[in-house]
């Protein structure tokens, strides 16, 4: 009788430590995945903004050779989008945020890298050869790489589909 007492206390203790360790590892999980898409989410407002920025029409018409090109934005929305993108730009939360739940300086230079070419970018927007370059040297190989590391920081051993 004692020994049934004692085997189910253990059982007990057990199953109460393994079902806190399976939350608390299911919680910690869960909050890397949703930081990760809200890390691409960034990422993509930046990229979308800085695009829309960078987006010109050539005009077909042959009274405008002379122009390189008009931009497809007005000015109020010129001024709105750049400074959407710069508030993105210079947002540290992410980094914060990184640091906090994955706790990878590895991601967190690939993020740094990231905003230096969005950076870089911005800054070279009237020159499109410039832009195009700095996109491909710049920003897509460390999203790339950043998408690639959150992928494999936020597989476990409870996915789930």
């Amino acid at each position: 009788m004692l020994s049934n007492l004692l085997s189910g206390a253990i059982g007990a203790v057990l199953g109460s430590l393994v079902s806190v360790l399976y939350v608390h590892y299911a919680e910690r999980l869960k909050s890397r995945r949703q930081l990760a898409i809200e890390i691409i989410d960034h990422i993509e407002a930046m990229y979308n903004r800085l695009m829309a920025l960078a987006t010109i029409q050539i005009p077909e018409l042959a009274e405008h050779r002379q122009v390189r090109g008009v931009s497809l934005l007005n000015d109020d929305e010129r001024r709105q989008y750049t400074a959407e993108f710069l508030k993105l730009l210079t947002t540290y939360s992410p980094f914060v945020k990184v640091e906090i739940l994955f706790n990878d300086s590895t991601l967190v230079t690939a993020l740094e890298k990231l905003t230096s070419g969005f950076q870089k970018a911005f800054h070279t927007i009237n020159n499109r050869d410039e832009f195009m370059k700095m996109l491909n040297a710049e920003v897509d190989p460390h999203y790339g790489e950043i998408c690639r590391l959150l992928k494999s920081k936020t597989k476990g051993w409870l996915t789930l589909g």
